[in-house]
Parts: C-alpha cells; sequence; structure tokens
C-alpha cells in the first residue's frame, strides 16, 4: 500500500472520528429568556407539554402502556395521547401511570383517511366507514378529532375529505410522514447515526411540513386546530418477523411535543384535569415545539389590548389598541416569523411585537439556524368582528339536510307481516322470535333484531347477526329506502341492498352496498338515499341496480358493534322514497 494511500485512509478515518464526535457530544441549543416578557407573559406559556398518536401492541406498536409510560416519565413528559388503531382496548388503563397521564383515544380508518379521536368515552359501537359518521360520532360523544398525516407520501394514508364540515383539526407534523419524505440515503445515514445521538439523528431527518398550505386553505373559512403527531410505534419489524424498538418511544417523546397553555396555570402540577386538556387541544390552545432542538415550553404568543389578553385558539375583536406579541425564552438565534392569511407579515429577533393588525387569522413559525424545520409552531389567534366569527363558527357545523320525501310505495311493514327472518354465523346468538307484538310506534308490532355478537376467531373470523329478506325486487322509481328504528342503546348497523352483478367477487352473484345508520333509545326516521349506498366488490359494475335487487339486509357484525356486544334494535315501515 503506497504511502499516499495509507494517509488517504488515516484523512478519512479521522474526519470520521470527528463527525462522530460532533455527533456524540451535540445538545440542544440553549434558551434565554428576556425579562419583562417573563414577567408580563408567564401565565399564557406552557402548562403542560406531551404527545400524541402513539401506538401500542395493542396495534401496531411494540410496547405496552407500562412502556408508553416509562419513557414518557423518563423524559419530562406531562401527558400521552394513545391512538391505536380502531380499538380502545388500553382503555382500563387510561389515567395517571407513573405520574403520566395516559389518555386513550384511538385511530379511525375511514374512506377518506384516518382521524384521531380522543377525550371520548368507549362508544357501544365501532367508529369507521364514512368519514362524515365518525367525525359526527366523536362531536357527538364530546371528543377532539384530528386529520391523521393528512398530507403523506402514501396514498392510502392521505386525507381526501377537506371539505367535510364538522370541528376537526389537522396534525399538521406526523413523525411517519416525515420518515416517508426522506431521501434514502438521508434515512441511511440517520440510521447509522441513531446509536451515536438519537435526538440529533431523528432531527436530521427533520423537515419542513407539507401541510401548511392546506392549513391555511382550511383557516380561510373556520377555526382549525393543528398538532404534533409523534405516530410512534417502538418497533420496526425484521426479515425473520422479530422486531427491534426503532425510534424508541424515549427518542421519539424528546423530539416533537405538544405544548398546551392554560391561562393563569403556568407552572400547575402534573396532576391537571384531562379534561381540560382534551378541550384545550380540540380549541387550538397549544402550540407545537421541536423540543429536541431547544426546549420549548417557555413560549408565548398572544393578543393584547390594554389589560387584556388573549392566546392562542381565541377570536379578537378588531381595535386600534390590538397588538400581537410573540416571544419567551429562545435561543440567541431564533426568528419570530408572523403569518396572516397565510402570507408572511414580519420577522424579528427572538421578539416580535406587531402593532398593525387587521382582521385575519395570525399565527407565528420560529426557526432556528440550519434546520428546515420550524422550531416552534404556534396555533392561530382570530381577529373578527363578531358577525364574521360568528359566519366562521356556523361554517363547522353539520347541519342534516332536511329532505321533504313522498312515500312511493311500502316494501315491508317490518312488523307483523314482515318477510325479514333472523340470521347469524354459528358464534353469534340471535333470537328466531323477530317480531316484537308491542315493541314499534304506538305499541304496534315491529320486527326486532336481538343479538349477541359472537368473538372472532379462525373457526368465525367475521361474525354477524342479521335480519334479511331475499328475493327479486324492482325499487326503480324512487331515490332510495326510508324506514324508523329504535334501540336499546346507541349501535351502528349497517343497510344492505344486494343487486345482481355476475362478475361481483362474492359467491352468490350479488354485489352488496351499503349504509351506515346509527340507533338511538327512541324511535327514529331514517332516510337513506341509493347515491350514498358504498361497496368493497372488487368486480364491482359501479351502480347500484335499483331494479334488479335480490335482498335487503340489516346486519350487525364487528365493523359496526364491538364483539360480544348484547342488544335488541327494532325496525318497522321500510318504504322507497320520492323527493319529488
Amino acid at each position: 500500500m503506497t504511502r499516499a494511500r495509507v494517509v488517504g485512509i488515516v484523512t478519512v478515518l479521522l474526519a470520521l472520528l470527528v463527525s462522530a464526535t460532533r455527533v456524540v457530544y451535540w445538545q440542544p441549543f440553549q434558551v434565554v429568556d428576556e425579562a419583562d416578557s417573563n414577567l408580563v407573559h408567564a401565565d399564557h406559556r406552557s402548562a403542560v407539554s406531551g404527545v400524541i398518536h402513539v401506538h401500542t401492541s395493542h396495534s401496531d406498536g411494540g410496547g405496552d402502556i407500562e412502556d408508553v409510560a416509562m419513557a414518557a416519565k423518563a423524559v419530562g413528559l406531562n401527558f400521552v395521547i394513545v391512538t391505536d388503531h380502531n380499538t380502545f382496548a388500553a382503555k382500563p388503563m387510561e389515567g395517571y401511570v407513573h405520574d403520566v397521564l395516559i389518555v386513550v383515544g384511538t385511530e379511525v380508518s375511514t374512506r377518506s383517511g384516518h382521524v384521531l379521536g380522543f377525550g371520548i368515552p368507549v362508544p357501544t359501537f365501532q367508529l369507521g366507514g364514512e368519514v362524515e359518521d365518525v367525525v359526527g360520532d366523536i362531536e357527538e360523544l364530546g371528543g377532539a378529532m384530528f386529520a391523521a398525516h393528512p398530507t403523506s407520501p402514501r396514498a392510502d394514508f392521505r386525507w381526501t375529505a377537506w371539505d367535510l364540515k364538522g370541528r376537526w383539526g389537522i396534525e399538521i407534523v406526523n413523525g411517519d410522514t416525515q420518515w416517508r419524505l426522506v431521501s434514502l440515503g438521508r434515512a441511511v445515514w440517520a440510521t447509522l447515526l441513531y446509536p451515536l445521538n438519537p435526538t440529533y439523528s431523528l432531527l436530521k431527518v427533520a423537515s419542513r411540513p407539507t401541510g401548511f398550505e392546506q392549513w391555511d386553505k382550511l383557516l380561510a373559512h373556520r377555526d382549525v386546530a393543528a398538532i404534533a403527531g409523534s405516530d410512534s410505534h417502538n418497533y420496526i419489524g425484521l426479515a425473520d418477523a422479530r422486531g427491534i424498538p426503532f425510534p424508541s418511544y424515549r427518542s421519539i417523546f424528546r423530539l416533537v411535543r405538544n405544548h398546551v397553555v392554560l391561562p393563569g396555570r403556568h407552572g400547575v402540577s402534573n396532576k391537571t384535569d384531562p379534561g381540560e386538556i382534551m378541550s384545550a387541544l380540540g380549541r387550538g390552545r397549544s402550540y407545537i415545539g421541536l423540543d429536541g432542538l431547544a426546549p420549548a415550553g417557555g413560549f408565548f404568543f398572544v393578543a393584547e389590548a390594554g389589560e387584556e389578553v388573549w392566546t392562542m385558539g381565541d377570536t379578537v375583536s378588531p381595535s386600534p389598541l390590538l397588538r400581537l406579541h410573540a416571544g419567551g425564552e429562545m435561543p440567541s438565534g431564533a426568528s419570530v416569523s408572523l403569518i396572516r392569511d397565510g402570507q408572511h407579515v414580519t420577522t424579528a429577533k427572538r421578539e416580535m411585537v406587531w402593532s398593525h393588525v387587521s382582521p385575519g387569522v395570525y399565527r407565528v413559525e420560529v426557526s432556528l439556524p440550519d434546520f428546515d424545520m420550524p422550531w416552534i409552531i404556534s396555533n392561530p389567534i382570530y381577529v373578527f368582528d363578531s358577525p364574521t366569527a360568528i359566519r366562521r363558527q356556523s361554517y363547522s357545523e353539520v347541519v342534516p339536510e332536511k329532505l321533504s320525501t313522498r312515500v312511493v310505495r311500502s316494501i315491508d311493514d317490518l312488523g307483523e307481516n314482515t318477510s325479514f327472518v333472523v340470521a347469524g354465523d354459528e358464534s353469534s346468538i340471535v333470537r328466531e322470535d323477530n317480531v316484537d307484538m308491542t315493541g314499534g310506534p304506538n305499541r304496534g308490532a315491529a320486527a326486532r333484531l336481538e343479538f349477541v355478537l359472537g368473538l372472532p376467531s379462525d373457526e368465525h373470523p367475521s361474525p354477524f347477526a342479521a335480519l334479511t329478506s331475499f328475493g327479486t325486487r324492482d325499487l326503480s322509481g324512487g331515490e332510495g329506502l326510508t324506514f324508523s328504528v329504535k334501540g336499546d342503546g346507541v349501535y351502528r348497523l349497517t343497510l344492505q341492498v344486494r343487486d345482481s352483478n355476475p362478475r361481483s367477487a362474492n359467491n352468490d352473484g350479488t354485489e352488496w352496498w351499503g349504509t351506515s345508520v346509527k340507533t338511538s333509545r327512541e324511535w327514529r326516521h331514517v332516510i337513506a338515499p341509493f347515491n350514498e349506498f358504498r361497496t368493497n366488490d372488487s368486480g364491482t359494475d359501479g351502480e347500484l341496480n335499483s331494479n334488479e335487487v335480490e335482498g335487503l339486509v340489516f346486519v350487525v357484525d364487528k365493523g359496526t358493534v364491538p364483539p360480544g356486544t348484547a342488544g335488541s334494535i327494532w325496525f318497522n315501515d321500510l318504504a322507497l322514497y320520492s323527493t319529488r
């Protein structure tokens, strides 16, 4: 080996050693405070901080609630919101575990993307299906909801319901999306650096979120809270089906946090009321901090007018006295940018004061040198007069469309003379006597589905209980079906219309079209338009053929209610309707 080659190898090794040393000893930026800001706005800073969107072994995560709580305690979190896929299985562990508040919500799969829902009790029905139903259900249950990984590069993760009504927010930062956006080279490099300094390696793959444009479009019409979702799994699978905890809960929990602002409660204890935290997140009384880069708990963003102070998530009336003020504990190189209606307004070093406050939506981003990802992303302060604020509020409200319908013809009385009979798999229990002679409206007869839904197993993977009526029917001349329904609890069920389709993937030559129905303890009238029925049939012909109906089915299964559910649902007066 020549001397030049030896020198070259030594030089490379020394360079790698120096780089490795820098990585090992890299530390987050140090923050300093401005004395006047500290005095004036201490109670408008973060009261508690935590992470949202964490998966455990109840879905596809690599740890249990104990692992989550221990990791959160180790890095100083106040709360963690667990959102396993389509389950509340961890709900019995909800509460304070190792002095960390564990809130158990869920990540719901819908046809339009995934929804994070939390701050709700375990429902007596399954959340899922159409996104309109999910958002309506979570709102009715009193929870907060956010579109998960809405701009993911993966098409089946991406959010498509941008025009959806309702009070839902957006996960502007998502850990899974961040990883999917990096180049292969950067991902490999970060993985190699991870054992040396996990925080630094993860920061090197963090990039500016891709959802700002969509968020600003939503904000043009209504208030929209934003959160950061860690999407932490504590698991990566290997070829032999084993897995390793990478990235670990602890490393992810250090990286990005949601800082909740509870005005007048700065420095409160760990035992903050969970409902207060959930409400603040839903309202946008919070901001996102890249705490792995620098501790972000000392930030504030407020609106001031005389002695009055408002914070993120608040709506403020325009006033000549109004000014916007952002600052707090920041590294010396921090740049504070004010954005109004998606457009940059001004940038200041470490502290920003803006007195030319015209109506609009204002938010703040704080950046640090050499990092593309903002260190802090605030939720907005809204500056609008009362009529505009009311109009924006109404944009979020879901008002059911009132249809003026007329019965084209009766299909089945769903009473004493019903053609519907019960059905179910062998794991489920269904009462064979399906007519309740006094259970209907006005104490008349009604069809009844009384059931105990079975538990899924290898032998019976899809338990169900149903009322069915098979036979050829021509339902043309109408726009949909109408009927009355009542439950002894709140359940979801599916109304299926099965039409003729020889190309169907089902074995009976019919294509199954369905729409979701929700019961209550009182009789309610249901209108089910044909154009709202959906199919998952891979052999679909693309159209519900109402003139070739082969079966009508009311069904509960593991997609509508939890397995093991016992209940009764009554039905009455099934008819074909028209609005003309």
